[in-house]
């Protein structure tokens, strides 16, 4: 229970923080793969509470301009929920890079074989406070502000999040980064402090 109330305080404050435009952004060079594999090892015993197969993919040398502490907290979201909503089979924490130049983008996917999420639901999934598995809901410790933050915070880092799902089967949650904020001025891989209002 004091976990809990500990998660739902820190969760209304980055909300709070983000919705009045005092969130501050720290960007440098981030060497995501490192990253991605250091979240990975983390949420092993977690998945292997729930009876799950946690397993990875992920590129070797991806590096971007973003917030390191945030980026964590965004996969530790999406990837925390994937893991609470999968009652058997898998997750997979897959990264890699798509397109090149002035386009490249990274891509960070985690993929579950949980109990799915019906179409009419996938924009629920995004609002505050809002839990779309019902079902689950007497089983299962969340906020609801889990993935709201996080796709709040990938907005700022100018990137976005997508959904794909199939109910019974599970469901898939696409994160795209580019490799520099548009607003950081520049690709070089030096410390930068962005503040949206």
């Amino acid at each position: 229970n004091c976990e809990q109330l500990s998660s739902l305080i820190h969760e209304l404050l980055n909300l709070s923080e983000i919705e009045s435009g005092r969130l501050s952004l720290s960007l440098a060079s981030c060497d995501l793969t490192c990253l991605l594999r250091e979240i990975y090892q983390h949420f092993v015993p977690m998945a292997k509470e729930h009876g799950l197969c946690l397993n990875k993919q992920i590129s070797d040398g991806l590096t971007l301009v973003a917030d390191a502490n945030r980026l964590r907290q965004i996969i530790n979201n999406v990837l925390s929920n994937a893991i609470k909503y999968t009652e058997k089979g898998q997750v997979v924490l897959r990264a890699y890079e798509q397109g090149s130049g002035s386009t490249a983008c990274t891509v960070i996917e985690v993929q579950d074989t949980g109990i799915g999420i019906k179409e009419s639901d996938f924009d629920a999934v995004f609002c505050e406070y809002k839990k779309v598995h019902k079902v689950l809901n007497k089983q299962v410790d969340s906020t609801g502000l889990g993935l709201p933050i996080a796709k709040r915070l990938i907005e700022l880092h100018q990137g976005s999040i997508s959904l794909t799902s199939t109910p019974g089967q599970g469901s898939t949650f696409t994160i795209y980064l580019p490799r520099c904020s548009k607003n950081t001025g520049g690709c070089d891989g030096s410390s930068q402090t962005s503040t949206h209002h």
